[in-house]
This record gives C-alpha cells, sequence and structure tokens, in this order.
C-alpha cells in the first residue's frame, strides 16, 4: 500500500476544451510543496506540479533522450523549444562540447537553469528566453551553424481542420533548423500530435529538406516511452514521432 504525502489532481487539460468540459481548479489532498525533486535518469529534476506542461518531465521523451543524447559527444548542440532543459542537460552530460537551449518560456527557463546548475555544474550549457522563430532567423542571419539541433516543439496540429497549417509550421521550423546545421550534423525533431503519423512526418521532413535545398539521411525513427501504451484501436494514442536524421550535403 502507499502513504503518499499529498495527492494532486489536475483539471486544467487543454483537452477538456475539446471536450466541452470547463478549466477548473486542481484538486488537493495532504502535503503539495511548490517544487519537487524527481530522480531522472542519473539526474534530480525540480518540477512544479502544478503548473508545469505534463508536470515539466514529458516521460513520453525518456527514451527518446536517451537515444538522442547518444549522438551529442563533442558536439555544439542547439536545444529549440528546451523548455525545463532535460534534452540539453542530457546531451551536455553525454559529452557535448557545448549545449544552447532556448525556450519563450521564461517560468521555464529558469528552471532550466536550476536543473543545470544542479546537474551539471561547470558545463558548457546556457539557456536562452527567446522565440524559437526569431532565434532562427537571427542565426541563419548571422550565420551561425550547429552540429546539432533538438526539435521538440508542442503540438502544431490540435485538430484535424488544423492539420494543412500546422504541417505548414512544421516545414518551416524543419528547414529553418536544417539550414543551421554543418554538413554532417544531425537533426532530432519531433511531432507530438496524432494527426501527424509517421508516414506524415516523413513527408514533412522532405518537404523540409527540399526548402533548406539539402539532402537527410534518415538514422532512426522513434515513438513515445513504454509507459504511454498504444492501444490500436484508439489512434490517438499514437501521437509522438522522433526522427533523428543527418544533413549529408
Amino acid at each position: 500500500m502507499l502513504a503518499p504525502q499529498g495527492i494532486l489532481c489536475r483539471r486544467d487539460s487543454q483537452a477538456r476544451t475539446l471536450e466541452g468540459l470547463p478549466l477548473l481548479e486542481p484538486l488537493e489532498r495532504g502535503k503539495i510543496p511548490e517544487l519537487v525533486e524527481v530522480p531522472y535518469e542519473g539526474v534530480v529534476l525540480q518540477s512544479d506540479l502544478r503548473r508545469g506542461q505534463k508536470t515539466g518531465e514529458f516521460l513520453d521523451q525518456r527514451e527518446n533522450r536517451k537515444r538522442v543524447a547518444r549522438e551529442a559527444p563533442a558536439r555544439q548542440v542547439l536545444d529549440l523549444y528546451c523548455y525545463t532543459g532535460i534534452f540539453s542537460i542530457q546531451c551536455c552530460m553525454a559529452g557535448a562540447s557545448s549545449v544552447l537551449g532556448i525556450d519563450s518560456s521564461a517560468p521555464a527557463i529558469e528552471r532550466a537553469r536550476m536543473n543545470a546548475a544542479r546537474n551539471a555544474p561547470g558545463r558548457a550549457v546556457e539557456f536562452r528566453v527567446e522565440e524559437v522563430e526569431r532565434a532562427l532567423e537571427s542565426f541563419e542571419r548571422e550565420g551561425t551553424r550547429f552540429d546539432m539541433i533538438v526539435l521538440d516543439p508542442p503540438a502544431l496540429v490540435r485538430t484535424r481542420k488544423a492539420l494543412e497549417e500546422g504541417a505548414r509550421k512544421y516545414v518551416a521550423i524543419n528547414a529553418a533548423a536544417i539550414r543551421l546545421l554543418q554538413p554532417g550534423g544531425t537533426l532530432a525533431t519531433a511531432t507530438c500530435s496524432h494527426h501527424v503519423d509517421a508516414v506524415a512526418f516523413m513527408e514533412i521532413l522532405r518537404a523540409a529538406a527540399k526548402h533548406a535545398r539539402t539532402e537527410l539521411r534518415l538514422v532512426d525513427v522513434m515513438g513515445q516511452s513504454r509507459d504511454h501504451p498504444v492501444l490500436l484501436a484508439a489512434r490517438e494514442t499514437s501521437y509522438l514521432t522522433m526522427v533523428i536524421a543527418e544533413r549529408i550535403r
């Protein structure tokens, strides 16, 4: 039997809006601290259970982060939509020569810096509050290039009606990221919308490479972690695709 110090039931998911349900304040019982420390794959993370998106850990990416970090040793890494910096920190601890994480959320970046200070003190990892699209434009204008880019945006296609517009956005941000890669550089890019399956995402990446006037070689394709099971009768349970690809010219 479990004897938890506290239980928190959040009722503010945007999925409630799609189902016609109101967003409500959380139900709380017992003691719920503002931040809790969560042991995670050899690091300790600060988790905001009340306000964090999926508590901030996004455990559906757990296995993908380990796989992506294997590409990081001795590389200059750019982590876009980094949120609380878990991809960044795992790449840093895997031996990246430098890591820059960018996100538009100041509270998320503050927690990313806390996580880095706790787990990777003295390492070459930096975080910046900035809109990703603006950062991509600045890097291209300045001629800045990276050996590896992690691109893990929020869901850009939340409904079937938004599929066409969302696909255009995915093409645009992936093309912009590809242009910043050195030849031989690695792109680790994800979509977390069940309306964009793995086949559709491959077509998006083909279009992005064409826009960037280059070519990609497929290295790996992953899905969500095994503790997020897929039910064949419920298509929406298969929602996460992550692709690792190499810019070959």
